[in-house]
């Protein structure tokens, strides 16, 4: 090989170095923008099914107002994280017991934590009016986590034989007492259904059983939820949890000082669902587990849905007839999102 042509060699050989490396940088900034596009589109998706879904609850809630519900629980729990920042958008949880109510409070706690903003945990209001008293001018919007009523029902159940609710009533007492039935947990909820055949029979024993669109509503006035409540999502689904961490993440800039890390499942209260928290029994625990009457009937009052036989599915859709068209109809509208 000649010096020209050695020269000639080594040029061609830079830049042919040079045009694959340019070439590598452009698809690798075409990949991270793709990756970019592709996670905003993910977001903006999941955004649109929550806002599907929370309307849906709000026209539903609504126009459950025209019937007469007899409730003991007078208030609705709302957790509100407040920014720093005159201008900026409070956010918050609206607590629906046994639908991953506690799960999605816990994240409202955390995600406030993220930019130092002032939580107002767990307080109760009767009244939209005595909320929007307590929160001044500060513009607000609500998340309320949902859950299948069948799903739903079953984990209330639970709840009411682990604090006690059940087995103070003479009636249910009887039937506990009786040979065959305490061997049988789905002839006894059947059972249990004959005596409180309506959600309103249900609730008077445990607020746990209360409807969901009883949950979302104000009760001293009776009043629908307003239409800060914005999102609903079912916590109970696959990666639900981290979809709304990632939600509010992107809503509310949670990552803005750089040490915001998305929770692990064991920092959730993520009962997952409800086994391992029902089957654990500790009376410190709110003071709602009582210990000896837990471990006689535990084996009785944890069920899955699967366990169940139509008839007592159908019963229970019924029992809760406007949730059950609620939900399907807000999972129906969110799923033809795209």
């Amino acid at each position: 090989m000649t010096r020209h042509a050695g020269i000639a060699w080594c040029q061609r050989s830079l830049w042919g170095g040079l045009s694959w490396g340019v070439l590598l940088l452009v698809l690798l900034n075409v990949s991270i923008n793709a990756r970019s596009i592709s996670t905003s589109w993910r977001n903006r998706v999941a955004e649109s099914r929550m806002r599907a879904r929370a309307e849906t609850w709000r026209h539903c809630s609504r126009d459950e107002m025209a019937v007469p519900f007899r409730r003991n629980l007078h208030y609705t729990y709302i957790d509100i994280c407040v920014p720093p920042g005159a201008n900026s958008t409070a956010f918050g949880s609206w607590h629906v017991f046994k639908a991953g109510g506690s799960t999605a409070s816990q994240m409202i706690t955390r995600a406030c934590d993220c930019i130092n903003g002032t939580l107002l945990e767990s307080f109760r209001y009767r009244s939209l009016e005595e909320m929007e008293e307590r929160l001044g001018h500060h513009p607000v919007e609500f998340f309320a986590a949902i859950r299948d009523p069948v799903a739903r029902f079953l984990s209330a159940y639970g709840e009411a034989f682990r604090r006690g609710s059940f087995t103070k009533i003479r009636s249910v007492r009887r039937l506990l007492a009786k040979g065959e039935t305490p061997r049988n947990k789905i002839v006894l909820l059947e059972k249990i259904l004959d005596l409180f055949s309506t959600a309103e029979q249900l609730a008077a024993v445990n607020d746990h059983f209360l409807p969901t669109v009883e949950f979302l509503s104000f009760a001293q006035p009776r009043q629908p939820p307003p239409p800060s409540l914005r999102f609903a999502l079912d916590l109970t689904k696959p990666n639900a949890t981290l979809k709304l961490w990632d939600f509010l993440s992107a809503r509310y800039d949670l990552n803005r000082s750089g040490t915001c890390a998305t929770p692990s499942p064991a920092e959730l209260h993520d009962r997952h669902r409800d086994e391992s928290y029902l089957t654990a029994c500790y009376p410190s625990d709110r003071g709602a587990c009582i210990a000896e009457e837990f471990q006689k009937f535990a084996p009785l009052f944890i069920i899955r849905v699967a366990e169940l036989p139509e008839r007592l599915v159908g019963r229970i859709r019924t029992i809760y007839a406007k949730d059950e068209s609620c939900y399907q109809e807000s999972e129906l509208i969110a799923r033809s999102l795209v």
